[in-house]
């Protein structure tokens, strides 16, 4: 009796690894900038025909193969890029399980051309199968030529989606490698016509990155470049300013030890590291590399390597939320007109140098005014309402700027009390007089159980009477005439928080709410005060935030004022 149980055939096994490596065209293309970056390229070019069915072919000049080489490189299993069970823990390469090759080559007729300085030699196989192997001719490195892909798999082949699709696909699965390796040089021809062409080979990370960004995903002044290292865990690349977040996911780009993956871990902790700058239905967006140690992160959760898990999921979290926050909370760099200017690093706190001679109170006016005041970034237009209209001269164009006073308000007021989380403590002053405060029996104890956390936030309090509080002291920030209103206004919403207000509750939206609302009780703002809050704003961390997320400034250049206009250029 004949068994049931038969033993597949080598091209049978090599197919079925194909289907859950190679599953259209754009997976290929993946595989094979791969390898070359393994390889230790510094300048790919990759050309399609057909969505890819037709052709794919990658070049590269990498450390290229020799003769004996290239037959083993073609079979399942074997690689250059382990020895043993043991180097998965610290893997350094994108490739490692030896199956892209041999899959790609069971289903598609194949001819790999390579060298290593001295001889080039190329390889035919189809569908598996070896052909032939003769002399070549081509410098160090390697061409990899893919044709008829799935010609001998109809059933796969029936269900690829249309050449234009396939094209789609492949552009998007070079762009997220492109974003992943910005130093490599990089040529893309579509059906024979050069659709990109990127050169940033020795250029800084950087640069590089922000050159592919601007090439690939186009407009790119709204980003601001994070980075930040601590220990052997950095986080570089961009983050998008709040304004620019979207309702969906499509603006994030991750690369993990230089692969493109997807995790929703880390797109939770960007997010969160935003704090209150972002509603919940929104998602920024970023282009972010994080470099971290193969022994923390497992990349074989998923056939194509798309999805990765950490085994220190909390601490990874919790890093990449430090440093998105940090990189907001510092200007480390602006964004004007498409250009990025670095500046010295310093905290929201600080003040800035060609301001030190203002003060800023929470009277009738928010600054004031005083002698030897900056030459001002902006010429002043009009004042409607809450509403200032002024002409930047921050930028390298002219254009008009429209800013929300009120959210401006809010902004400053957040930027400045929020500086003890990196202080430790607010910026204090102690009152000429103390102010005496009645409260209920009850209520005075609930005061003096938050008497550490009022301290923090600039009030220094003490029982005068069986019901009577003085305040010795107020936060810098504010205006000795308010002192009494705002203490009572920052008690009621300190009843609310719990006890680690003073590490967490002060980024999340209560907080920010708590400022938002403060401010919104001005809507008309004088002239003068609407300049110096123009002048604080121009010159603060987070020009563009508002606490809750809000737009503060709305910029309108030459192509803004023409599409409103619905002018048309002749």
């Amino acid at each position: 009796m004949a068994s049931s149980i038969l033993l597949l055939s080598d091209q049978t096994v090599n197919q079925i690894a194909a289907g859950e490596v190679i599953e259209a065209p754009a997976s290929v293309v993946k595989e094979l900038f791969e390898n070359a970056i393994d390889a230790k390229a510094s300048r790919i070019t990759v050309a399609i025909k057909g969505g890819g069915l037709g052709l794919i072919q990658v070049s590269d000049n990498g450390q290229g193969m020799e003769e004996n080489e290239l037959p083993l490189a073609v079979l399942r299993h074997t690689t250059s890029k382990i020895k043993a069970f043991e180097d998965l823990e610290n893997l350094a390469t994108l490739g490692f399980r030896g199956e892209a090759l041999a899959s790609i080559v069971s289903v598609a007729k194949v001819k790999v051309t390579s060298s290593k300085g001295e001889k080039a030699v190329s390889l035919f196989v189809e569908g598996g199968k070896i052909t032939g192997l003769e002399p070549a001719a081509r410098v160090r490195g390697t061409t990899i030529e893919v044709r008829s892909l799935f010609y001998n798999v109809p059933a796969r082949q029936k269900f690829q989606k249309s050449p234009a699709a396939l094209t789609a696909q492949i552009v998007r699965s070079i762009q997220n490698l492109a974003l992943a390796h910005p130093q490599i040089n990089l040529k893309l021809f579509i059906e024979e016509k050069l659709f990109w062409e990127i050169k940033n080979e020795n250029e800084p990370f950087e640069m590089a990155l922000k050159t592919t960004m601007e090439t690939i995903l186009g407009d790119c002044r709204d980003y601001r470049w994070l980075s930040f290292q601590e220990n052997n865990f950095a986080l570089l690349g961009y983050l998008g300013e709040p304004f620019i977040a979207k309702r969906n996911k499509l603006g994030q780009h991750l690369q993990i030890n230089g692969r493109p993956v997807f995790s929703a871990l880390i797109s939770q902790a960007v997010k969160e590291g935003y704090a209150t700058a972002l509603g919940s239905e929104l998602f920024p967006a970023f282009a972010l590399d994080l470099r971290i140690p193969g022994s923390f992160v497992d990349v074989n959760v998923h056939p194509q390597k798309k999805e990765v898990r950490f085994k220190e999921e909390r601490l990874v979290k919790e890093k990449i939320k430090k440093a998105v926050f940090a990189s907001l909370m510092h200007l480390e760099n602006l964004t004007v007109d498409g250009e990025i200017f670095r500046t010295e690093k310093t905290a929201l706190w600080a003040v800035e140098p060609a301001l030190r001679k203002e003060e800023v109170f929470l009277q009738n006016s928010f600054l004031k005014e005083t002698e030897a005041v900056p030459k001002e970034p902006f010429l002043p237009l009009a004042l409607i309402g809450p509403y200032y209209l002024v002409e930047d001269l921050s930028g390298l164009k002219k254009r008009l700027a429209v800013i929300d006073l009120t959210q401006a308000l809010a902004a400053l007021l957040f930027q400045e009390a929020t500086g003890f989380v990196k202080k430790e403590s607010l910026a204090t002053q102690r009152l000429l007089m103390p102010r005496l405060v009645d409260f209920s029996a009850s209520e005075l104890l609930n005061v003096e159980n938050k008497k550490t956390d009022l301290a923090a936030l600039g009030f220094e309090i003490r029982r005068v009477g069986s019901k009577t509080l003085a305040l010795d002291t107020k936060p810098a920030f504010l205006e000795e005439a308010l002192a009494e209103e705002f203490f009572l206004e920052l008690f009621e919403e300190l009843k609310s928080f719990g006890k680690s207000c003073l590490k967490e509750a002060f980024l999340e939206k209560k907080w920010a709410r708590f400022w938002s609302a403060f401010a919104q009780k001005r809507t008309r703002f004088s002239e003068e005060e609407a300049r110096s809050l123009a002048l604080k704003l121009f010159t603060s961390r987070l020009p563009q935030m508002a606490p809750l997320g809000e737009k503060i400034i709305l910029f309108l250049d030459k192509k803004a004022l023409d599409d409103l206009f619905q002018r048309r250029t002749c």
